[in-house]
């Protein structure tokens, strides 16, 4: 299994928070596997036991990404395919408060591979895995495109995402839209009258 250490911000790491969410929810944080030299990108996945059952003991486990411009915000939802149906999502802010954001995004710009940590009905570490970065490049072209960007408030991000979530298709349907991680170009671009 893979040997993983999380962060501790404020007297409390992303595993204690996945105490109150439900099954089936994602989120990320920064882990060292090399005893607090490196840290890089994880991906955090709360299971049940019928789920985690389903996976089997060596999972098929893909990344993709989705990105979009919504009202000069851009979202970018991370999404996580395990064996044949299971899809997980989590979005990411660029100009998250306190420059996690752009933690994130250069980590998932520069490591080969992402830890995939699968936690159990409470908050103890079921399985985990280390999965190729597939959206490496695409994260590459987002750090410099995003640079250039004039930054957008936690709020904005919020109501963008709300208005997304309204007119975006299931994530198994998203999923099948974008095998390859698109251009900020080309993404999804809706402006809103005031």
């Amino acid at each position: 299994m893979l040997k993983i250490q999380v962060t501790n911000g404020e007297g409390s790491n992303i595993i204690d928070h996945f105490e109150y969410v439900p099954p089936g929810s994602m989120a990320l944080d920064l882990v060292s596997t090399d005893g607090d030299i490196n840290w890089r990108p994880a991906l955090f996945i709360k299971t049940d036991s019928s789920m985690h059952g389903s996976f089997g003991s060596n999972p098929q486990i893909t990344i993709r990404v989705a990105a979009f411009a919504l009202n000069d915000v851009y979202l970018f939802c991370l999404m996580v395919k395990v064996g044949r149906n299971s899809y997980f999502e989590s979005w990411l802010n660029y100009h998250a408060e306190g420059g996690i954001g752009k933690d994130f995004f250069e980590g998932l710009a520069s490591h080969l591979y992402i830890p995939v940590v699968f936690l159990d009905e409470g908050t103890s570490i079921s399985a985990a895995y280390e999965v190729k970065n597939s959206i490496r490049y695409g994260f590459k072209d987002y750090v410099k495109a995003l640079a250039n960007v004039k930054p957008w408030t936690m709020a904005e991000f919020d109501g963008a995402k709300a208005i997304a979530m309204n007119i975006l298709p299931p994530l198994p349907e998203m999923w099948g839209m974008y095998a390859k991680p698109p251009s900020l170009k080309i993404g999804l671009e809706v402006t809103l009258g005031n």
